[in-house]
């Protein structure tokens, strides 16, 4: 880790140029660097049953109301109106 602080700019130069590099701390991995996997990637990883698609594209719309009621107001009635002491 304390090579990769003082290095940090060289050690992304040679991930973005396709070497994955692995992170330690103190001989044990923390974490590995690499590049962000591109379209044409996962597009392939679909093709080759290693990724599975989508279910449905894009998003569902909103539904969205006016409420009556504050949630303050609904947690109060949840609450129970005396609660038993604790001794």
């Amino acid at each position: 880790m304390r090579q990769l602080k003082e290095h940090l700019a060289e050690h992304l130069d040679r991930a973005r140029n396709g070497e994955i590099l692995s992170v330690t701390d103190r001989g044990r991995r923390k974490t590995l660097i690499g590049l962000m996997p591109d379209k044409g990637r996962i597009d392939r990883g679909v093709e080759e049953g290693w990724i599975s698609p989508a279910r449905q594209s894009g998003l569902r719309s909103i539904i969205r109301w006016k409420s009556r009621r504050t949630v303050l107001d609904s947690l109060a009635d949840d609450r129970p109106a005396h609660e038993p002491s604790r001794s």
